[in-house]
């Protein structure tokens, strides 16, 4: 059971740990001249703010759990596929929404989640720039702390809405896929009250919440942009399916970290 594993005490610690990562990142947030923007091999953008945050989140990890192994965004492709061929390892963004952070933006994320013979069974986001963290604790529930730097102000269970109707949609922010997804949603005639664009896995916070009903993904994204989201909106009430069915997403991995397209709600 994974709550052997992860008891109160070790929650706490991991919650920690992306506070800290989030802290990090928050010094390039405001002293923009240290941050050196480099493009990686798949065009996107890499921060010294993303590796400040993902040092920090492996070597914290590793120390609670030194035989748990780690596949990171900002690890190697090597030592992550050797990673994931473990039946149980952490999946971490440490800078989910980089691009929203160069932008001064502040939905980017710290994403932590656990593994476990390929189901997200744990899940931590935080959300530096708005100081909110969103958690699934020993009894895999959802949790939002509310001021997390101000002595844990604001702790609440939180779940998901179970509107029907007039959905309020959440989706990327990118096109075309945005307007795809409006335009397959008019044709099944589901009526959209708002859509609500957002650029990271605070998306799926706010279905956790209650704050938006349906989150579909039609493009491509990685393992670690969802995993941490996943077991949060789990542990509110709902779940993430790949697109048009009640498959669960899995996350096994042998040649790369793509995740098929899916709906969550």
């Amino acid at each position: 059971m994974v709550f052997k594993m992860l008891d109160e005490e070790k929650i706490g610690k991991i919650l920690k740990i992306a506070h800290e990562a989030g802290v990090a990142i928050m010094q390039y947030y405001h002293d923009y001249q240290k941050l050196e923007i480099i493009t990686k091999s798949d065009n996107s953008p890499v921060t010294k703010a993303d590796l400040a945050a993902n040092k920090i989140i492996v070597e914290g990890l590793l120390t609670l759990f030194p035989q748990v192994a780690i596949v990171s965004e900002e690890n190697s492709e090597e030592e992550n596929l050797a990673a994931a061929k473990n039946d149980k390892y952490f999946l971490i963004d440490p800078l989910d929404g980089t691009k929203s952070f160069i932008k001064k933006l502040d939905e980017f994320t710290v994403n932590i989640a656990l593994i476990i013979e390929g189901k997200t069974v744990f899940g931590v986001i935080y959300a530096p720039a708005k100081d909110v963290i969103y958690f699934t604790n020993e009894k895999n529930q959802a949790i939002r702390i509310s001021d997390f730097s101000v002595v844990n102000q604001g702790v609440s269970v939180i779940t998901t809405s179970k509107n029907k109707n007039n959905l309020k949609v959440i989706c990327t922010k990118r096109e075309p896929e945005k307007s795809q997804i409006i335009a397959n949603l008019n044709a099944k005639n589901i009526a959209v009250s708002e859509v609500i664009s957002i650029a990271s896995s605070y998306k799926f916070c706010l279905i956790a919440d209650g704050f938006a009903d349906f989150y579909p993904r039609q493009a491509n994204i990685s393992a670690w942009d969802i995993a941490a989201g996943h077991a949060i909106v789990k542990g509110a009430g709902g779940n993430v399916f790949n697109y048009g069915s009640l498959h669960e997403v899995e996350y096994k991995f042998d040649q790369n970290f793509d995740i098929p397209f899916f709906e969550c709600y």
